[in-house]
């Protein structure tokens, strides 16, 4: 009977070391940075990509006024 405790005890180590390396290697993980959006519009009407382009630039509007 001493024999087959032996491996029961190994079994439960070997899952203890296992479960400890799970929570090690979860609480070295770098949070993922949130996502940007893929376009930004600016204060003046401009819109630019991720990567700071102007994809859009609003014409300058006349001012006209009705009499």
């Amino acid at each position: 009977m001493a024999d087959q405790a032996i491996p029961e005890v190994e079994r439960q180590n070997s899952a203890v070391t296992g479960l400890q390396r799970l929570q090690a290697a979860a609480a070295a993980r770098i949070p993922a940075p949130p996502a940007t959006p893929a376009y930004s519009t600016l204060p003046n009407g401009t819109v630019q990509n991720r990567a700071g382009v102007e994809i859009f630039k609003p014409r300058p509007r006349e001012e006209t006024r009705l009499p």
